[in-house]
């Protein structure tokens, strides 16, 4: 027996340079997709969407780098994803994000 899972692939720009407006803009885009869509069961956003990249282009401003977004897993960015895809009964893909590691020794 098949079973359909509904998916939308969200093809969006972050608030460039802006990692908590971005979460905003993610949250509440997911959101009105949810309710526009309510069948729809995976979601899934751009690469490093939710790092807040901006155009390639452009400079980052001062303070914006690749190590001050980056976040520990599990960390912020993975227990406000899991806590929303909790909420909306959805699982989702929000692309990849700048992971903080422990240095590695061998």
């Amino acid at each position: 027996m098949s079973r359909p899972l509904p998916i939308i692939a969200v093809q969006a720009a972050p608030v460039a340079w802006d990692v908590e407006a971005t979460w905003q803009k993610f949250e509440s885009e997911l959101r009105q997709l949810k309710a526009t869509v309510p069948q729809t069961r995976l979601f899934l956003w751009p690469e490093l969407y939710l790092s807040a990249l901006g155009p390639i282009a452009g400079r980052a401003p001062v303070g914006y780098s690749q190590e001050a977004v980056a976040e520990p897993i599990p960390g912020t960015i993975t227990d406000r994803t899991c806590s929303l895809a909790r909420k909306l009964d959805v699982w989702l893909v929000p692309g990849s994000f700048y992971a903080r590691v422990e240095e590695v020794k061998v």
